[in-house]
């Protein structure tokens, strides 16, 4: 009867064994699924990316392109949007060779 109980014991191992690596290939499996679609999600925003257009604001004759998207200037903290919209605050930043600023060939 104790070799009993033990066969059935070592057979109900083998069989969770079994359904151990069956899992752990399904896991490795869906890893390589989740890698791909990372790799596929970041190529279809780069061309968005590239394509979006970078802001840019007229100082006196000279267009410049925001290329800092937000900054702390002066105590205060901007935007790109802000020095588009503020000429002031362009003329300054240009004054002061800022690098939120840079100039269109």
């Amino acid at each position: 009867m104790a070799e009993t109980t033990n066969d059935s014991k070592s057979a109900e191992v083998a069989d969770l064994e079994k359904e151990n690596q069956a899992l752990k290939a399904q896991i490795e499996g869906k890893d390589k699924i989740i890698e791909a679609l990372k790799v596929e999600l970041k190529e279809a925003k780069a061309p968005q990316q590239a394509t979006s257009a970078t802001p840019t604001v007229k100082v006196g004759k000279d267009t410049y392109e925001i290329v800092i998207g937000r900054f702390s200037y002066d105590g205060e903290t901007y935007t790109a949007a802000d020095v588009a919209k503020d000429e002031k605050l362009a003329a300054a930043l240009v004054k002061e060779g800022s690098g939120v600023l840079v100039k269109k060939s």
